[in-house]
Order: C-alpha cells, then sequence, then structure tokens
C-alpha cells in the first residue's frame, strides 16, 4: 500500500505557486522574435520553456511516494484461576462447586483462547496465597488442579503481582475466575480494592468471572463462634462475663448448645455452664453470654465451645479461647457528685464498663440552697436548714476500710462537718486514694483551705481563692471556657502509669495531642513540696499533679470536660484513663499488671504468624521504668523450652516468637533486673500465655462476594461476565487485539532523482541550442 504526498517548497503551496506564476508570467513574456526563427521555432521554444516550467513546479512541490506497511503489535493476557479451598463449596448450577465450573469455562473456550494465542501472549496461573503458572498450548490449560486446596486466598496481593510481572508490557487484559473472597494473613493482606486502583493507574483493565452465590446454599450446616470478649483481668470470687455471637446455617430451629469451659488450677479444662439458643433463619447471627465466678486466683484459660453438630461443614471454628487473670482483693469507690456538669455521666460510664471495680454513687447538690427556700429567706438561714439536714450517710462513709478510693467532684466543703473531712483525710494517710475534680466550688473555691483536705491537697489552697455560695462566679480563679487547653504531658507525665493508655512513649503523647482541649479550668498556683506535675497547658496551666500522703495517693485534676473525648470518638481512651487513675490511686496497678508484666499484640494465633511481645516493669510510684535487663523463655505446647532473644525498642525489651506452627497453648516467661529494686529481691518475674489455634480460613465463612468482583473490574475499567460468557469476552479481546497495529511508513522522493535534473537540464540545454542555432544569442 502506498500514496503519493507532497511537501511543498517552505511547508507552502501558496508560495509555490506564487513563484511558479511570477516565473511563468516572466517566460511568457519573454518572446522571441519570429523574424529571425523559422516558421514553428517561436511554437517550439515557448513548448520547451512551458516544459521546464512544469519541471521546475514538480520539483518545487516535492513529490514523494510513502509506503505503508501494518505490522501486528505484541500484546499480552493473563488468566487467573482461583485454587482455594472455597472453590470446592456446590453452590453452582447442577450441584457443580465453583472449581468445576470455572474449569468448564476455560475448556469451552479453547477455540478462542487458541485464536488469541497465535496473536497475543496468552499467560494462565493457579493462585491462593501466591501464584502458580499453568502450561497452555493450542488454548488448552494442561495442568490444571484437580481440586482446589489452597488454605488462603490472597487476591489483593496475587493481582499486584501480576501487575508487576505485566511492566513494560502492553497488556489486553487480566480475567480473573475467582469466587471473590479474600481471606489471608499479613504481609499477604493487600486489600483487593488497593490492588484495582494500581491496575487503574497501569491502565490494565480486570475482568472477572464471579464464581459462587453470595449467600450460600441451603444445605450447608455450620456453626461458628465468632467475637468472644471477656476483661482480661478479674477479681477472684466476682463475676466474671463472657460474651460473644454464633453464625448458624443449616440447624434452623434445632437446639444448638453452648458450653463455657474454664481452666482449673491443675490445667484441666472443666465444663462450668451451658446454654441452648435457636436459629429462626438460616445464617443467622445469635448473641451469647456467660456469667462465671472464678473460685481461686491464678492465670486461666476459658473456651466457649459448640459441640460438633450432625454433618457440620467443619468443625475448626466451633469454639473460641483466650486468658483470664484472676487477682485477689476487689476494688471499692466512693464517687461524691457535687453541682451536676457534664463529665459526671461519662465518668459513670467508663468506671462502671470495669467489672472489677465497684462504685458507689452519692450526690449533694449544696449549690441549690443559693436559690432556693421561702421568699425572703436569707443564705444563710437556708445554708443552716441545708446544715441540719444534710444526708446521714455523709457520717458513715469515711469509716476505715470501706472504700480503697475517693473521688471528690465539684463539692463545697460546707457540704461536710469538719470531722468528715478529717475522717476523709485520715484514710488518705492510711492509704487510701483521693482524686480532686475541678470546677467552681473545688479546691480553694470550694473553702478547703481551712478544712484537712488542705494538708493533703498536691497544690496551695489560699483563703484568697474562696468562692462565696451567694455571690456570682469569679472568674479569676478559673481558666476562661472561651480558652480550651488541650492537655500536654509533662516528661514525668510521660513516664506515669495514670496517663499511659499506649505503652509506647511517643505515640501516647501523640494521642493525647488529639484529644479535644479542656473547656476551662480551675488555676493551680503552687505546688506542694513533693508534688509531681504530670500535665500542663499550652500555657503552662497546671492541670493534674500527683502527691504521696502517709500511705496514700492523691490526684488534684483541674478540668471537667473529659466528657469531649467521648463525643469525639475516644471512648476506649476515656474508659482506660478513668480505669487508671483509679487502679494508681488504689494502689492496685501493680496488683492488676504486676511490677514486672508482658504484653502481647494479642493472644490468639494463627501456625506460622509472629507472636511479638514486650516487657515493662514498674518503680513503686507507678513510673514505666526503661533500660532494664530481661531473659525470655517460651515453653511450647510440648513442654520444650526456647530462647529469646529480646530487642530494645526505646528502652524498652521486646521479643518475636515464629516458632509457631504447633496448635495449642505457649507460656511465656520472663525474669527482669534493674538497680532501682530492692538489694534483697533484685529480680522480678512474669508470665503471659498465648494459643495457636487450628482455623480454616477458606471454609471458616465460605460465601462468595460477587459484588466486589464486579466493583474492582469497573474500577479498573473492565467488566463482569458470567462463566458461560467467557468465549464472548475472549472475542472482544481477539478484536481488540485485531487492532493493536503498528503503521510503519517508509518514503520515495521524486523530486531529488536524477531523472528530473537530467530531464530538466536536457531540456535548458535544447532551448538554449535552438537560440543559438538560429541566431537569438
Amino acid at each position: 500500500m502506498f500514496r503519493l504526498s507532497f511537501y511543498p517548497l517552505f511547508g507552502s503551496y501558496w508560495i509555490v505557486f506564487g513563484l511558479t506564476f511570477t516565473i511563468g508570467i516572466i517566460l511568457l513574456s519573454i518572446r522571441p522574435s519570429g523574424e529571425r526563427i523559422p516558421r514553428g521555432g517561436q511554437t517550439c521554444l515557448m513548448v520547451l520553456r512551458f516544459i521546464a516550467f512544469l519541471l521546475l513546479l514538480f520539483g518545487m512541490l516535492r513529490p514523494t511516494l510513502v509506503f505503508i506497511k501494518s505490522q501486528p503489535l505484541a500484546s499480552t493476557l493473563h488468566i487467573l484461576l482461583d485454587q482455594s479451598e472455597s472453590m470446592s463449596r456446590p453452590d453452582e448450577l447442577g450441584g457443580n462447586t465453583r472449581f468445576q465450573t470455572a474449569k468448564e469455562a476455560l475448556l469451552q473456550a479453547v477455540p478462542q483462547l487458541k485464536r488469541l494465542q497465535s496473536r497475543s501472549e496468552v499467560n494462565a496461573f493457579a493462585f491462593d496465597a501466591s501464584l502458580a503458572p499453568l502450561e497452555i498450548r493450542e488454548g488448552l490449560i494442561s495442568n490444571l488442579p484437580e481440586s482446589p486446596k489452597g488454605k488462603e486466598t490472597a487476591l489483593g496481593a496475587v493481582l499486584d503481582t501480576v501487575r508487576q510481572h505485566s511492566s513494560g508490557k502492553r497488556v489486553l487484559g487480566t480475567i480473573l475466575l475467582s469466587d471473590g473472597t479474600q481471606r489471608t494473613r499479613p504481609p499477604r493482606d493487600l486489600l483487593p480494592q488497593d490492588a484495582a486502583l494500581r491496575f487503574r493507574d497501569s491502565g490494565i483493565p480486570l475482568y472477572s468471572i464471579p464464581l459462587g452465590q453470595a449467600t450460600g446454599t441451603p444445605d450447608v450446616q455450620d456453626i461458628a463462634v465468632n467475637d468472644v470478649q471477656a476483661n482480661d483481668r478479674v477479681f477472684v470470687k466476682n463475676e466474671f462475663l463472657v460474651s460473644g455471637s454464633l453464625r448458624i446455617a443449616g440447624y434452623r430451629n434445632k437446639p444448638v448448645p453452648v458450653q463455657l469451659w474454664f481452666e482449673n488450677d491443675s490445667g484441666t479444662m472443666q465444663q462450668v455452664k451451658e446454654i441452648e439458643v435457636r436459629s429462626r433463619e438460616n445464617g443467622q447471627t445469635i448473641p451469647f453470654r456467660f456469667s462465671y465466678i472464678p473460685p481461686q486466683t491464678g492465670y486461666f484459660k476459658y473456651t466457649v465451645i459448640v459441640p460438633p453438630q450432625e454433618k457440620e461443614l467443619i468443625e475448626t471454628n466451633n469454639q473460641q479461647s483466650s486468658f483470664v487473670r484472676v487477682i485477689d482483693g476487689g476494688l471499692t469507690v466512693l464517687f461524691i457528685q457535687g453541682e451536676r456538669n457534664h463529665d459526671q455521666r461519662p465518668i459513670k460510664e467508663s468506671l462502671d464498663a470495669s467489672a472489677d471495680i465497684r462504685v458507689d454513687y452519692r450526690s449533694i447538690r449544696i449549690g441549690k440552697i443559693r436559690v432556693s427556700g421561702a421568699k425572703g429567706e436569707s443564705f444563710q438561714t437556708r445554708l443552716e436548714r441545708f446544715t441540719r439536714e444534710r444526708p446521714a450517710w455523709t457520717d458513715e462513709v469515711f469509716k476505715p476500710g470501706d472504700y480503697h478510693v475517693y473521688i471528690l467532684d465539684d463539692l463545697d466543703a460546707k457540704a461536710f462537718k469538719p470531722e468528715e473531712l478529717q475522717a476523709l483525710a485520715d484514710r488518705v494517710r492510711e492509704g487510701a486514694g483521693l482524686i480532686l475534680l475541678g470546677g467552681f466550688h473545688a479546691f480553694a473555691a470550694g473553702g478547703y483551705a481551712d478544712t484537712p483536705l488542705a494538708d493533703i491537697s498536691p497544690v496551695e489552697l489560699r483563703n484568697v481563692d474562696r468562692q462565696p455560695l451567694d455571690a456570682p462566679i469569679r472568674q479569676d480563679i478559673h481558666w476562661s471556657e472561651t480558652m480550651p487547653i488541650p492537655i500536654i504531658l509533662t516528661p514525668e507525665g510521660r513516664r506515669h502509669y495514670v496517663l499511659r493508655l499506649i505503652m509506647n512513649p511517643e505515640k501516647n503523647a501523640e494521642l493525647w495531642a488529639s484529644f479535644p482541649p479542656l473547656l476551662g479550668a480551675n488555676r493551680f498556683d503552687k505546688l506542694k513540696p513533693g508534688a509531681s506535675l504530670l500535665a500542663v497547658g499550652p500555657e503552662n496551666q497546671k492541670i493534674l499533679v500527683s502527691q504521696l500522703f502517709g500511705l496514700g495517693r492523691v490526684l488534684a485534676f483541674a478540668g471537667d470536660s473529659t466528657y469531649r473525648w467521648q463525643l469525639a470518638g475516644f471512648v476506649e481512651e476515656h474508659k482506660r484513663f478513668w480505669r487508671q487513675v483509679v487502679l494508681w490511686l488504689a494502689k492496685m496497678e501493680s496488683v492488676m499488671e504486676g511490677d514486672c508484666w508482658i504484653t502481647t499484640d494479642q493472644v490468639r494465633f494463627l501456625p506460622g504468624e509472629t507472636a511479638k511481645f514486650q516487657v515493662f516493669l514498674q518503680s513503686p510510684d507507678g513510673n514505666t521504668l526503661r533500660n532494664f535487663t530481661a531473659t525470655a523463655t517460651v515453653t511450647k505446647p510440648d513442654g520444650n523450652q526456647e530462647q529469646v532473644t529480646l530487642v530494645d525498642e526505646d528502652g524498652i525489651p521486646t521479643g518475636s516468637f515464629r516458632s509457631t506452627d504447633t496448635v495449642g497453648d505457649y507460656t511465656i516467661q520472663v525474669e527482669v533486673a534493674h538497680e532501682s529494686l530492692p538489694a534483697d529481691s533484685p529480680t522480678r518475674q512474669a508470665t503471659a500465655r498465648f494459643m495457636v489455634y487450628d482455623r480454616n480460613l477458606e471454609l471458616d465463612s465460605p460465601v462468595a462476594y460477587p459484588q466486589l468482583l464486579r466493583n474492582i473490574s469497573e474500577l479498573t475499567g473492565g467488566y463482569s461476565v458470567a462463566p458461560e460468557q467467557l468465549g464472548s469476552l475472549l472475542d472482544e479481546l481477539i478484536r481488540k487485539s485485531e487492532e493493536l497495529v503498528e503503521k510503519r511508513e517508509t518514503k520515495q522522493s521524486l523530486f531529488d532523482s536524477w531523472g528530473l535534473l537530467l530531464a530538466f537540464t536536457i531540456i535548458l540545454c535544447l532551448e538554449w541550442f535552438l537560440r543559438k542555432f538560429w541566431g537569438l544569442v
């Protein structure tokens, strides 16, 4: 195939035609005289000049022959076949499994694949947690697996691997035959949606063939125990609550027993509770709840079990286990509430969330005497009447041994008798904990400067800061609500147990910085000698101060608006803060945690996963110690022990245990040493447990997710088709491959040839010769 093209001089036809027109006029205007040439000579000369003119015009147009040759471009098609175990579900037409349906679709598409192979590179892979290449000859995939046996489906990671292998290639598309489920573990847990975005950015369309039913099949019978939750610590002979849910498929209206098993002191599991549930619908999720009272202290395993049912699909998901530390003692708190404020209810909710902490709530609304009473009755009269009618319980609550912690919330000192406040100070001196919360009638504003509480307060209380009950609120003794106060941890606060919501110090400080600021606070003047400043505001406002008094501990908290943390979504952080406040005041953080303790990322691991743990050591004042010596040993289910090398992460010994191939219980034992420990007890020990459990990721919930496949296909510019439409999809791809051609042009110019130059020269020479011959030159 060729064409004739012109490339005029100076790139313009107008310039060429203009020049040739001018030259033509000149040639025609210089006519030879007819008196000296023979008849017909003048015409001959004009013809020769006209031929020269045409040859010049031809050369100025620069004609070129362009030869065009089309050449097919190389292209690649990837075919991915899911060979994970979930593809064995028989929920396709005719009772076929998903894998059988996929194989039949590929077999029916052999003619199209053969045609496509003749034009493009076709690569086929089976995949589960990784890719396995398949051999394809003459359109037939010859080494397909007999059955799907993959234990995981890393759909996102597999797609991303295919994308990386396609780098630098022209890809027609990727065909994915799968049920759309992603069931895998880190580090191969890239989301399919993220992989699809990378496909889109690389210009690779994804075509999916969804297999399986999104609702499963009615004949599937399986029960799975999910979401088992309980506190990891409980006081001995206190209520231990365990909750969770069952997903029941195929046992509609049939009784299903659910059992709670608890480990005894000899390490034997015993059934301690049993309930019965029924599902009304196929695939229904039903919650359950157990209550059990551990009879002795220790570190125990508990398990929620559903006994295997008749014709059940799999049994490895019939139970979930965890561990609980049963500790001695009990923790009681008296929360005395003064004037109503927004913080009281959230604090109550957070404390009530701890089953091992019992809180008694009392309230004294002394502030109402400012506005209530008979008409004309003086404030002093109303105050005297309040004193006579004060609640009777105030005479009883400060007796020795009743409470471990007292919380005093925005309550004027006039609510108590002097001897009652003396009794409270005595309880703190004897070992109880006390926290004074901020408010308009707290600290010196509440008149505590002349009471026994002035001695135990971590901050100086002055009479000049008194807020009279019958006077407007003074603004000079409070930080205004119009100037929010973010909480900033001091260096000592970063190490303190109360403020350690996350073990990592940097992340913990970032968490506190993300909390909504306090709306106003009490102004603290000076700290007592020996007091510790734990938290401040951006202008160095004193917010949280601690102090040891006698055998007890005291906190002064200037704020009254931590409820804003809950409103901002920090519900669990709010619970943890107030729980740790109470534990520290009760000196039970070491009882609950131990002087030395171990934390793990989780307590349940799948075989092959890495169990990471950290070792912590605490000083008597509640600060986390760093840079101490520790050794760790892990006891495996078979009784063999393995030493674990600990590495330093910001002063915290950290271990990673990787030998988790065996299903069963593992025990971590550590021994630490630090210069601050007493000479007669220079080391500390701690124990933690975790388990490796057997779970079939593929069959635990074998429903398909065709909508996910449709979504990620459309995201890449592709689409989904039914298995029987695979041939039509390949026909479309064949048409696209035929359109992928590269046109190559070769040019042969006609204007710069010797023939044109020779012809032009001959015409000019002939014209000159004739004129010479006729005597015109």
